[in-house]
């Protein structure tokens, strides 16, 4: 522990400890190497299949493994695939890396002499409360990680404890000790932010099943701007369209359900039957098809980003784009109601053609009956 604010170095080794720390330092851990690693079962020659129903959306990246210094902290390497990740993990979690990739001071038959494994303390703003976050996160149960990671090190694990590190293993393909795997299980919302207006992932496997069928909420990062309620449509359109992307469906329907369920985030509910959020879900429906896709890690109706991706989803699940009139109907189950929702996209397309949107709609200009999916 660094009383003095000085950072001081450990050297720590399958012998005995060595240390020099000031006199106002003491040493209260260091990581016993040596002993053997988990099972690797993650060296596997087939990948995993992508957005493996765990709760999160991942994918494999194939080839181009290759061991180079990780931005930020000095000395520390680690296989350019993770990297993505590891900018993701630094800036939610506040992380900083004690360790990487290591032919030697860690078990021969894990991931660190491969560069797919990471050890991590708090970093600058964060601590270990944003550890434990992670941590949680990593592995919801004890022995249960998460993907895309094969082993995650931490309380309960011998020489893990909070205090010590918490050490991430990413599932990987075959390897020789000292190069990098023939493919690795990634985070996709960790991928480098698409341009603005481009869908950053093809989404619709996720219309495919529910939350109770996937095995989790997803998570995804869309790199879309948060909208504060009641903003105007202008600030809403690159929501609609990524979102319509990343579905196949037309953002201009996505526009008119939000228009006609809160006005544009002008009334959040609860309705009288208790839909709720920007496009008025309720409770049970979002249970089942609400999505995260703003990469904070929490699904809410109340997050534009989250409404409205989720309403994408849903609406993919029911028939769109072949059929968009099943799939409003769906929605809310009225024939008025698809007709309104209609029109008003129909008036989206107008003035975006003519190169200005609507102001939001007042509450006496929406339907007196209360709109929701069913």
């Amino acid at each position: 522990v660094s009383n003095d604010g000085v950072k001081e170095t450990v050297a720590c080794g399958s012998g005995s400890d060595g240390a020099n720390p000031d006199k106002k330092d003491r040493l209260v851990s260091c990581e016993r190497h040596g002993k053997p690693s988990p099972p690797t079962d993650g060296r596997s020659p087939t990948p995993p299949k992508p957005a493996s129903g765990r709760g999160v959306d991942v994918h494999v990246v194939r080839g181009r493994g290759k061991i180079v210094a990780i931005p930020g902290f000095p000395g520390e390497r680690v296989d350019r695939r993770l990297l993505p990740d590891i900018r993701w993990l630094r800036a939610k979690y506040h992380i900083a890396i004690t360790d990487g990739y290591a032919r030697s001071g860690h078990a021969p038959g894990g991931e660190h002499p491969i560069g797919e494994a990471i050890d991590i303390v708090p970093g600058p703003g964060g601590s270990w409360r944003d550890i434990d976050r992670l941590a949680r996160f990593a592995e919801p149960r004890q022995n249960h990680p998460r993907a895309p990671w094969r082993w995650v090190g931490y309380n309960g694990d011998a020489g893990h404890g909070r205090g010590n590190h918490l050490h991430l293993s990413w599932s990987h393909g075959s390897s020789r000790r000292g190069h990098p795997a023939s493919w690795v299980e990634v985070l996709t919302g960790g991928r480098k932010p698409s341009p603005p207006g481009v869908s950053a992932r093809n989404l619709r496997p996720l219309a495919k099943a529910s939350n109770q069928s996937r095995g989790g909420v997803p998570h995804v990062r869309s790199d879309v701007a948060t909208v504060q309620p009641c903003s105007g449509s202008t600030p809403l359109v690159r929501t609609w369209k990524t979102a319509a992307r990343s579905f196949g469906l037309r953002w201009q329907v996505l526009a008119g359900i939000t228009q006609v369920e809160s006005g544009l985030g002008c009334n959040m509910g609860p309705s009288s039957a208790g839909a709720i959020g920007w496009t008025q879900f309720m409770p049970a429906t979002w249970k089942a098809w609400g999505m995260d896709a703003n990469g904070d890690g929490r699904a809410s109706p109340y997050n534009s980003v989250d409404a409205i991706f989720s309403t994408a989803r849903y609406l993919r699940a029911n028939g769109a784009p072949h059929n968009y009139r099943h799939a409003i109907y769906a929605y809310n189950h009225a024939t008025w109601y698809v007709n309104l929702v209609l029109r008003t996209s129909r008036q989206f397309g107008k003035v975006s053609a003519a190169g200005a949107l609507p102001k939001p709609l007042s509450l006496r200009d929406l339907p007196r009956v209360q709109t929701h999916p069913r």
